[in-house]
Protein backbone atom coordinates (compact mmCIF):
# COMPACT_ATOMS: atom_id res chain seq x y z
CA UNK A 1 0.00 0.00 0.00
CA UNK A 2 1.46 3.33 -1.09
CA UNK A 3 0.87 6.00 1.56
CA UNK A 4 1.43 9.70 0.91
CA UNK A 5 2.21 12.51 3.40
CA UNK A 6 -1.23 14.03 2.79
CA UNK A 7 -3.00 10.76 3.65
CA UNK A 8 -4.86 10.35 6.94
CA UNK A 9 -4.96 7.16 9.01
CA UNK A 10 -7.73 6.81 11.60
CA UNK A 11 -6.72 4.89 14.73
CA UNK A 12 -9.70 3.52 16.67
CA UNK A 13 -9.06 2.21 20.18
CA UNK A 14 -10.89 1.61 23.45
CA UNK A 15 -9.43 4.76 24.99
CA UNK A 16 -6.72 7.38 24.78
CA UNK A 17 -4.49 5.57 27.25
CA UNK A 18 -3.98 2.44 25.17
CA UNK A 19 -0.29 1.81 24.61
CA UNK A 20 -0.91 -0.08 21.38
CA UNK A 21 -2.60 2.96 19.80
CA UNK A 22 0.30 5.22 20.72
CA UNK A 23 2.83 2.71 19.41
CA UNK A 24 0.94 2.22 16.14
CA UNK A 25 0.58 5.98 15.72
CA UNK A 26 4.32 6.44 16.15
CA UNK A 27 5.04 3.85 13.44
CA UNK A 28 2.60 5.37 10.96
CA UNK A 29 3.82 8.91 11.61
CA UNK A 30 7.56 8.19 11.51
CA UNK A 31 7.70 5.51 8.81
CA UNK A 32 4.96 6.75 6.47
CA UNK A 33 4.61 10.46 7.31
CA UNK A 34 0.80 10.34 7.36
CA UNK A 35 -1.63 12.43 9.39
CA UNK A 36 -3.20 10.64 12.36
CA UNK A 37 -6.82 10.80 13.48
CA UNK A 38 -7.12 9.07 16.89
CA UNK A 39 -10.63 8.01 17.90
CA UNK A 40 -11.89 6.36 21.07
CA UNK A 41 -14.75 3.94 20.36
CA UNK A 42 -16.15 3.32 23.87
CA UNK A 43 -16.86 6.99 24.59
CA UNK A 44 -16.49 6.55 28.35
CA UNK A 45 -13.91 9.29 28.84
CA UNK A 46 -12.83 12.38 26.94
CA UNK A 47 -9.93 11.70 24.59
CA UNK A 48 -7.30 14.48 24.78
CA UNK A 49 -5.74 13.29 21.54
CA UNK A 50 -8.85 12.99 19.41
CA UNK A 51 -12.61 12.46 19.40
CA UNK A 52 -14.53 9.97 21.53
CA UNK A 53 -17.61 8.05 20.38
CA UNK A 54 -19.52 5.14 21.88
CA UNK A 55 -19.76 2.74 18.97
CA UNK A 56 -21.98 0.45 21.03
CA UNK A 57 -24.86 2.83 20.30
CA UNK A 58 -26.43 3.76 16.97
CA UNK A 59 -26.00 7.45 17.80
CA UNK A 60 -22.30 7.05 18.56
CA UNK A 61 -21.63 4.90 15.50
CA UNK A 62 -23.34 7.36 13.17
CA UNK A 63 -21.48 10.29 14.75
CA UNK A 64 -18.15 8.48 14.29
CA UNK A 65 -19.02 7.69 10.67
CA UNK A 66 -19.85 11.36 10.02
CA UNK A 67 -16.57 12.43 11.63
CA UNK A 68 -14.69 10.02 9.40
CA UNK A 69 -16.58 11.25 6.35
CA UNK A 70 -15.60 14.85 7.18
CA UNK A 71 -11.88 14.05 7.26
CA UNK A 72 -9.75 14.65 4.19
CA UNK A 73 -7.93 11.83 2.40
CA UNK A 74 -8.66 9.00 4.86
CA UNK A 75 -6.48 6.30 3.35
CA UNK A 76 -6.74 3.80 6.19
CA UNK A 77 -8.58 2.75 9.32
CA UNK A 78 -6.96 0.74 12.10
CA UNK A 79 -9.16 -1.03 14.66
CA UNK A 80 -7.13 -1.65 17.82
CA UNK A 81 -8.08 -4.41 20.26
CA UNK A 82 -5.99 -4.85 23.39
CA UNK A 83 -6.16 -5.63 27.11
CA UNK A 84 -7.60 -2.17 27.81
CA UNK A 85 -10.68 -3.19 25.83
CA UNK A 86 -10.79 -6.66 27.40
CA UNK A 87 -11.08 -5.06 30.84
CA UNK A 88 -13.98 -2.85 29.70
CA UNK A 89 -16.11 -5.38 27.82
CA UNK A 90 -18.97 -6.50 30.05
CA UNK A 91 -20.73 -9.22 28.07
CA UNK A 92 -21.43 -10.65 24.62
CA UNK A 93 -23.93 -7.86 23.95
CA UNK A 94 -21.05 -5.36 24.10
CA UNK A 95 -19.21 -7.39 21.46
CA UNK A 96 -22.27 -7.52 19.21
CA UNK A 97 -22.90 -3.78 19.59
CA UNK A 98 -19.26 -2.91 18.86
CA UNK A 99 -19.25 -5.08 15.75
CA UNK A 100 -22.31 -3.25 14.51
CA UNK A 101 -20.58 0.09 15.18
CA UNK A 102 -17.38 -1.04 13.46
CA UNK A 103 -19.44 -2.09 10.45
CA UNK A 104 -20.99 1.39 10.25
CA UNK A 105 -17.55 3.02 10.34
CA UNK A 106 -16.09 0.56 7.84
CA UNK A 107 -18.97 1.11 5.43
CA UNK A 108 -18.31 4.87 5.48
CA UNK A 109 -14.60 4.26 4.91
CA UNK A 110 -15.01 2.00 1.87
CA UNK A 111 -17.32 4.59 0.32
CA UNK A 112 -14.41 7.06 0.37
CA UNK A 113 -12.41 7.64 -2.81
CA UNK A 114 -9.18 7.83 -0.77
CA UNK A 115 -9.59 4.32 0.72
CA UNK A 116 -6.49 2.12 0.69
CA UNK A 117 -6.39 -0.24 3.66
CA UNK A 118 -8.23 -1.44 6.75
CA UNK A 119 -6.31 -3.21 9.50
CA UNK A 120 -7.20 -4.75 12.84
CA UNK A 121 -4.39 -5.00 15.41
CA UNK A 122 -5.08 -7.48 18.22
CA UNK A 123 -2.82 -7.92 21.24
CA UNK A 124 -4.12 -9.43 24.45
CA UNK A 125 -2.90 -11.65 27.27
CA UNK A 126 -6.23 -13.49 27.14
CA UNK A 127 -6.54 -16.21 24.49
CA UNK A 128 -10.28 -16.78 24.92
CA UNK A 129 -11.77 -13.54 26.26
CA UNK A 130 -14.44 -11.32 24.76
CA UNK A 131 -11.84 -9.28 22.90
CA UNK A 132 -10.87 -12.44 21.02
CA UNK A 133 -14.51 -12.91 19.98
CA UNK A 134 -14.56 -9.32 18.74
CA UNK A 135 -11.39 -9.93 16.73
CA UNK A 136 -12.92 -13.03 15.10
CA UNK A 137 -15.99 -10.97 14.21
CA UNK A 138 -13.85 -8.32 12.51
CA UNK A 139 -11.98 -11.09 10.70
CA UNK A 140 -15.27 -12.33 9.26
CA UNK A 141 -16.29 -8.79 8.35
CA UNK A 142 -12.97 -8.22 6.56
CA UNK A 143 -13.28 -11.56 4.76
CA UNK A 144 -16.61 -10.48 3.30
CA UNK A 145 -15.44 -6.95 2.47
CA UNK A 146 -12.26 -8.16 0.75
CA UNK A 147 -14.32 -9.91 -1.93
CA UNK A 148 -16.41 -6.82 -2.59
CA UNK A 149 -13.64 -4.18 -2.47
CA UNK A 150 -10.61 -5.75 -4.11
CA UNK A 151 -8.75 -2.42 -4.29
CA UNK A 152 -8.68 -2.14 -0.48
CA UNK A 153 -6.15 -4.05 1.60
CA UNK A 154 -7.86 -5.85 4.51
CA UNK A 155 -5.65 -7.40 7.18
CA UNK A 156 -6.19 -8.79 10.67
CA UNK A 157 -2.97 -8.98 12.68
CA UNK A 158 -2.51 -10.92 15.90
CA UNK A 159 0.45 -9.92 18.06
CA UNK A 160 2.10 -11.33 21.15
CA UNK A 161 3.85 -9.16 23.71
CA UNK A 162 7.25 -9.58 22.04
CA UNK A 163 6.09 -8.79 18.48
CA UNK A 164 7.85 -6.03 16.55
CA UNK A 165 4.95 -3.71 15.76
CA UNK A 166 6.90 -1.93 13.04
CA UNK A 167 7.44 -5.19 11.14
CA UNK A 168 3.81 -6.21 11.71
CA UNK A 169 2.44 -2.96 10.25
CA UNK A 170 4.82 -3.15 7.32
CA UNK A 171 3.65 -6.71 6.65
CA UNK A 172 -0.01 -5.71 6.91
CA UNK A 173 0.52 -3.13 4.14
CA UNK A 174 2.34 -5.55 1.83
CA UNK A 175 0.06 -6.10 -1.17
CA UNK A 176 2.34 -8.76 -2.66
CA UNK A 177 0.89 -11.31 -0.21
CA UNK A 178 -2.72 -12.39 -0.67
CA UNK A 179 -3.38 -13.11 2.99
CA UNK A 180 -6.14 -11.93 5.28
CA UNK A 181 -4.79 -12.86 8.71
CA UNK A 182 -1.26 -12.59 10.08
CA UNK A 183 -0.18 -14.00 13.45
CA UNK A 184 3.11 -12.97 15.03
CA UNK A 185 4.17 -15.48 17.67
CA UNK A 186 7.60 -16.22 19.16
CA UNK A 187 9.45 -14.30 16.41
CA UNK A 188 7.61 -16.26 13.67
CA UNK A 189 4.86 -15.15 11.29
CA UNK A 190 1.89 -17.33 10.34
CA UNK A 191 -0.52 -16.29 7.60
CA UNK A 192 -3.96 -17.32 6.41
CA UNK A 193 -5.78 -16.20 3.28
CA UNK A 194 -9.42 -16.36 2.31
CA UNK A 195 -11.01 -17.40 -0.97
CA UNK A 196 -14.51 -17.81 -2.32
CA UNK A 197 -15.67 -21.40 -2.78
CA UNK A 198 -19.09 -22.55 -3.91
CA UNK A 199 -20.89 -24.96 -1.59
CA UNK A 200 -22.30 -28.07 -3.24
CA UNK A 201 -24.94 -30.19 -1.56
CA UNK A 202 -25.31 -32.71 -4.36
CA UNK A 203 -24.65 -36.22 -3.09
CA UNK A 204 -23.93 -35.02 0.44
CA UNK A 205 -26.22 -34.78 3.45
CA UNK A 206 -23.92 -32.47 5.41
CA UNK A 207 -22.66 -28.90 5.02
CA UNK A 208 -18.84 -28.73 4.65
CA UNK A 209 -18.27 -26.34 7.56
CA UNK A 210 -15.76 -26.49 10.40
CA UNK A 211 -14.27 -24.45 13.25
CA UNK A 212 -12.07 -22.45 10.86
CA UNK A 213 -14.99 -21.30 8.69
CA UNK A 214 -16.82 -17.98 9.13
CA UNK A 215 -20.46 -17.45 8.14
CA UNK A 216 -21.57 -13.81 7.77
CA UNK A 217 -25.29 -12.98 8.17
CA UNK A 218 -26.30 -9.58 6.81
CA UNK A 219 -29.54 -7.71 7.44
CA UNK A 220 -29.81 -8.20 11.19
CA UNK A 221 -30.46 -11.10 13.55
CA UNK A 222 -34.21 -11.52 13.56
CA UNK A 223 -36.83 -13.32 11.51
CA UNK A 224 -35.44 -16.49 9.96
CA UNK A 225 -31.80 -15.59 10.73
CA UNK A 226 -31.66 -16.92 14.34
CA UNK A 227 -33.10 -20.26 13.20
CA UNK A 228 -30.48 -20.52 10.45
CA UNK A 229 -27.72 -19.61 12.90
CA UNK A 230 -28.82 -22.21 15.44
CA UNK A 231 -28.88 -24.87 12.73
CA UNK A 232 -25.19 -24.18 12.05
CA UNK A 233 -24.14 -24.39 15.72
CA UNK A 234 -23.28 -28.14 15.61
CA UNK A 235 -20.66 -27.47 12.92
CA UNK A 236 -18.65 -25.25 15.27
CA UNK A 237 -18.17 -22.48 12.70
CA UNK A 238 -17.87 -18.81 13.62
CA UNK A 239 -20.86 -16.58 12.88
CA UNK A 240 -20.92 -12.81 12.39
CA UNK A 241 -24.13 -10.75 12.30
CA UNK A 242 -24.22 -7.42 10.46
CA UNK A 243 -27.13 -5.03 10.60
CA UNK A 244 -29.89 -4.43 13.12
CA UNK A 245 -29.85 -6.19 16.47
CA UNK A 246 -32.65 -8.31 17.87
CA UNK A 247 -33.46 -9.49 21.35
CA UNK A 248 -33.78 -13.09 20.22
CA UNK A 249 -30.31 -13.22 18.56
Amino acid sequence: VELQPMDTVALLSAGSGTGLRKQAGTVFRRDYGVNLAPLSYLGEDADPEGAAFDLRTDKGALAAARALDDMESVAGVVFIIDDVLEAKLKNAEDVSSLLKGFFTVLKTFVDSSARKFATCLFRSNSSCGLSRVLFEGILGMFLSAAHEFSSVQFRCVRLDQSSDLRDAIRGSLDRSQKVLEMTYRNDSVYTRHGHAAASSFVGSSTVPLGKDDVVVFSGGAYGITPALARSLTPFGCKMVFLGLEAEEA
